[in-house]
């Protein structure tokens, strides 16, 4: 039997596409991946995937991620989100997709300002902004350290290798001779924050605001700019717990190249040969110090430090409740032996929404810090200096102990410094201890008046109290009754208040009006007592008890008070999206300033135009968005403590009242009263672009600004006759002028992604005028013996300006008569005689450099894939010169290039260093140095 079959075309046709869709739909491939949003880097819960032309996909979770199963023989996803433009991406062999949307024009990105926010394009002023995933994965403790080269126009410096070191930051350079220069921190509204306790994981977003449209809102405190901290809030959602920690270590990186035992040993016997003495070493002992070695001091202080941070966060939303906690603990040790530093904080912010008016936001911030810091002062005194100085001053043919298992002594030998203590002894024995407890309380009410009418009240406390302790046993200086402990406790109070209503209005999407009010009031309010003790017959108790110290010490105690009253203005108006104005004023009244001049106002005004709306460049596809500003303001800075104003009663003061017996009492104060005394007022203008490229692939921002500071606060020296030895007063004036840049990119946007940003800055510091018409003023030294008036203010040079004689190397053998003309003999340092009148004093004096960088710049890359992420991060200034104290007196004050010393005998130079002898110090003075220890440009 046969069977046949008849076969129609048309069936066979349909019966082979359907195998096919069979096969299409069988044969699968999974795509996973990542979801965020371009700018600040956060998951996009819900992003919608589909395969273009099938009704297939998926959507993402809470972290942003898919896991999508595809056809084989689809080529594109297209990835969706409301208020974002859609992308779609080809797929090719890819098993993951990383995608970024960028928001649409309804939804671009906003940016925090001062007493509110804008949008991102409205912005008229010089405010940076640094987002989000930025400031994610990086191994840091302290938001203080994120602003370091990511942002044009910010310098960070350290200011020691302490692991609680404070940084010094600075916005578009130095204004004030005598205030602090470091920018005005706001941390969630309250003003005067401190970056060092924000940890980065809980920060929503950084603004640095640059101009004086952007900080004439804050008035008296916007002349340095401004830093404003946000911290994050919880998300819709179930509630997201994240874990962070990082583990490293810390050492120095170089130390100073000092001569070894047997060098060093060989060059004290050279010494005395020179200078007719008495050999010191033997020729066994040098054998045994180069054979055997002698003691690096820097390695016996210096150590290998660890440092481990842990941050634990849960945050979430729920109907009409969010919240975000998060607890915080570093340890870290410092570099130096006996030093280190802990950290303990929480943080809760919670939000509450009553209903379609009400609105209540609170964040609390609870810290407490413990930190063993060493001593860093580098000269030696009644605790014996610092370790880190001793180390390099010490001589290396010194052991540790002696025979009795004691500190070696200063001195040994006739060697090594006389004044200066072990140094071992110095970093390991001393206890210092320094707890600060921390508490930050502020909430924020907000009521919707009327539509777009809001009324914001905000009040926040702020309270720190402090106990600094201290305990020097007597191992290092084995003085029977040396010992001494000390405690300082001092304690601080802010309060703020901010009365704000602000009105909104868009027309047509033609206008948009925004008008903020504020009425501010602040007061701080700090005290503090000093209580000391020497001789103490045990180490048991410590501080824990000073009375059982046999010599109790002066007794001190201070209380200060300060208070402010404000009021502001501002108007933002845009016309037609491009368009931009923004107008603002604020008046404010502070406490420290004089009775006639309490009041000042500072205004700003900005121009903004979006030339990309101009129908000439709709049609440009590669300027996404281009916008030119110009703004001008004008900034305060209260430069001086409370009081400065007025004439104060000095306690220091003894009077004989039996005619013998001296007895504390009470006088004039050396300070006058100043009752015409008034802010420093800074006015800048500012120039600038933002440009967007290639839907934002590349982003370009330039500014030039310049500043002008008048009114500058400085202490006067008064005539004795006044009664006075000095009183505040308004003198000089200071200009900064400069330039920003700031490009990124991202060169690579695939599975693997590269992106890349580019910061420069470079600002001109110049003093424009002084006090008395004076072309000159000394600012004073740091402590050196015999090296003061080397710091100097000067007409036309920068702040920060280094003066001396120029080292012209040393006086030889055959230039003896030459010598003796200025009072010095071969081997004496020589100075140029810049007339050539055959004497060194004040009229050789010239500018030997200045502490202002040439310029600063940065470099961030950002490496991803998959979910391995790498950040290489480059930074630095150039062009600034340093004054190394440590280095002077290492060369007993004297700066000889490459380490060298004359030798009288063979007339050829040595290499030497860490040699410090008193006989050297007097016999360097008695040739000249007194006139030449000016600092070198090093």
């Amino acid at each position: 039997m046969s069977l046949n079959f008849i076969l129609d075309p048309k069936k066979c046709s349909l019966l082979a596409l359907l195998l096919f869709s069979a096969t299409l739909l069988f044969a699968q491939r999974t795509i996973i991946g990542t979801v965020t949003d371009a700018e600040t880097g956060k998951p996009l819960l819900g992003t919608t995937i589909q395969v273009p032309s099938l009704s297939i996909g998926t959507v993402t979770d809470l972290a942003g991620k898919y896991e999508f199963s595809i056809p084989s023989g689809a080529t594109a996803l297209e990835f969706s989100y409301t208020g974002y433009t859609n992308q779609t991406i080809e797929i090719g062999a890819a098993t993951s997709i990383d995608v970024q949307l960028r928001a649409g024009e309804l939804f671009e990105q906003v940016v925090v300002v001062g007493y509110g926010k804008q949008r991102k394009s409205d912005v008229t002023g010089a405010v940076s902004s640094l987002k989000p995933r930025e400031l994610q994965g990086l191994p840091v403790s302290r938001t203080d350290q994120l602003l370091q080269g990511r942002v044009s126009g910010v310098v960070v410096n350290n200011n020691n290798a302490s692991p609680n070191a404070e940084t010094t930051i600075r916005i578009r350079g130095s204004n004030s001779l005598l205030g602090n220069n470091n920018p005005l921190v706001v941390i969630d509204g309250v003003q005067g924050g401190n970056l060092s306790l924000v940890h980065p994981n809980d920060i929503e977003s950084i603004e640095v605001l640059k101009d004086a449209s952007a900080l004439s809102v804050y008035g008296s405190r916007g002349a340095n700019g401004a830093v404003l901290v946000t911290t994050k809030k919880g998300e819709n959602g179930r509630p997201l717990v994240s874990y962070s920690n990082y583990f490293a270590s810390h050492e120095v990186r170089n130390k100073l190249d000092l001569l070894n035992a047997s060098d060093y040993a060989e060059r004290i016997n050279q010494d005395a040969s020179e200078l007719g003495g008495t050999q010191v070493f033997t020729s066994a002992e040098i054998a045994d110090y180069h054979a055997n070695g002698g003691t690096d001091w820097q390695d016996e202080i210096f150590r290998r430090a660890l440092a481990q941070n842990h941050h634990l966060s849960v945050g979430g939303a729920r109907d009409n409740l969010n919240y975000y906690l998060s607890g915080d603990v570093l340890n870290q040790e410092g570099i130096v032996k006996g030093s280190d530093f802990q950290r303990y904080s929480f943080r809760a912010n919670v939000g509450i929404l009553f209903n379609e008016r009400w609105q209540l936001n609170t964040q609390v911030l609870l810290a407490r810090l413990k930190d063993s810091p060493v001593r860093l002062n580098s000269f030696a005194g009644s605790n014996g200096g610092s370790p880190i100085n001793s180390a390099l001053l010490w001589s290396p043919t010194n052991p540790i102990f002696d025979a009795n298992e004691n500190y070696t002594l200063p001195g040994i030998r006739g060697i090594g410094p006389v004044t200066d203590y072990n140094p071992v002894a110095l970093a390991q024995e001393p206890i210092r201890e320094n707890i600060q407890n921390l508490n930050v309380l502020n909430a924020s009410l907000q009521y919707k008046i009327l539509e777009g009418l809001t009324l914001r009240i905000h009040g926040s406390y702020r309270g720190s109290d402090n106990e600094n302790s201290t305990y020097l046993n007597n191992k290092p200086t084995q003085v029977e009754g040396s010992e001494s402990a000390s405690i300082f406790n001092a304690r601080s109070v802010y309060l703020q208040n901010t009365n704000q209503i602000t009105y909104q209005k868009d027309w047509n999407n033609d206008h948009r009006l925004t008008i903020t009010s504020v009425f501010e009031q602040q007061y701080q309010e700090s005290n503090g007592s000093f209580l000391a003790a020497q001789g103490f017959i045990s180490d048991l108790l410590l501080f824990d008890n000073l009375g059982q110290g046999s010599r109790a010490q002066p007794l001190s105690s201070f209380r200060t008070k300060r208070s402010m009253r404000s009021y502001l203005s501002r108007v933002n108006y845009v016309l037609k999206n491009k368009y931009l104005l923004t107008l603002a004023g604020r008046w404010d009244a502070s406490s420290v300033f004089g009775t006639n001049n309490k009041w000042s106002f500072f205004p700003s005004a900005a121009l903004g135009w979006v030339v990309s709306k101009e129908p000439l460049l709709q049609d440009v596809k590669a300027i996404s968005n281009l916008k030119t500003r110009i703004s001008y303001g004008v900034t305060g800075n209260q430069a001086i403590e409370p009081g400065a104003s007025i004439a104060t009663i000095g306690d220091n003061f003894a009077y004989p009242i039996d005619g013998t017996q001296l007895t504390p009492g009470i006088g004039l104060s050396d300070r006058g009263a100043n009752p015409n005394l008034r802010w420093e007022s800074t006015r800048q203008l500012n120039i600038g672009v933002d440009a967007e490229f290639f839907d934002g692939k590349i982003n370009f921002v330039a500014d030039y600004y310049l500043k002008h500071t008048k009114d500058l606060l400085f202490e006067r020296p008064l005539a004795e006759a006044s009664g006075f030895s000095t009183s505040f007063v308004n003198i000089g004036e200071v200009e900064n002028a400069g330039v920003e840049v700031y490009l990124e990119g991202t060169p690579i946007n695939k599975s693997f992604v590269w992106r890349t940003g580019f910061s420069f800055a470079k600002n001109k510091n110049k003093i424009l005028s002084l006090i008395d018409e004076s072309d000159r003023v000394p600012v004073g030294n740091p402590g050196f013996p015999g090296f003061d008036n080397f710091l100097w203010l000067e007409v036309g040079e920068p702040i920060g300006l280094f003066r001396g004689v120029k080292y012209d190397g040393v006086w030889q053998a055959s230039e003896a008569d030459g010598a003796s003309l200025y009072g010095a003999i071969p081997g004496s340092p020589k100075g140029l005689d810049q007339n050539n009148d055959g004497i060194i004093n004040d009229e050789d004096v010239i500018v030997l450099g200045n502490s202002q960088p040439d310029f600063s710049y940065g470099w961030n890359n950002t490496f991803s894939y998959k979910n391995f992420n790498l950040n290489v991060f480059v930074q630095g200034v150039q062009g600034i010169d340093k004054l190394n104290l440590s280095k002077l007196q290492i060369q007993s004050g004297i700066e000889i290039a490459g380490l060298i010393k004359w030798s009288p005998v063979k007339y050829v130079y040595k290499q030497w260093a860490g040699l410090y002898r008193e006989k050297d110090q007097y016999l360097y003075v008695n040739r000249g140095l007194g006139m030449l220890g000016y600092p070198g440009r090093v």
